[in-house]
């Protein structure tokens, strides 16, 4: 699985219109880009070569492969299961809080009816 920076470096990459050079990468400052993560890419085979013009000179620019193209999409996706994930349980701590306060609000309301004679006396002697 791709590291965030894999990614970001990955997903910056598939952006460029065809691919990008080492040269465009450093002076366009390449999302989390250094020489070790892009060798480590190539040599993953996450990366293809083809050869076009820079500046007028021949240059190598690497597009993503088949398998980056996958290894995107299944970050992707783990992200968004994990990002729907912790919305589940965001609505199930809301549940169990109000499991919990509802037995207290039922005693409350039962001793509001049970006693309501009471309590209004109560509070007509304090005004």
């Amino acid at each position: 699985m791709l590291s965030q920076e894999q990614y970001e470096f990955l997903s910056w990459i598939d952006k460029q219109p065809r691919g990008a050079c080492l040269a465009q990468m450093y002076e366009l400052n390449a999302p989390h880009f250094n020489r070790n993560r892009f060798e480590e890419l190539y040599a993953d085979k996450m990366l293809v070569k083809e050869f076009g013009e820079y500046h007028n000179e021949t240059a190598a620019f690497y597009g993503l492969s088949d398998k980056a193209r996958a290894a995107i999409s299944e970050f992707e996706r783990i992200r968004e299961k994990e990002a729907e994930d912790k919305r589940q349980q965001r609505f199930q701590n809301k549940v169990s809080v109000v499991s919990a306060v509802m037995p207290f609000i039922t005693f409350v309301l039962g001793l509001l009816v049970e006693h309501f004679a009471g309590v209004i006396r109560f509070l007509s002697s304090l005004f």
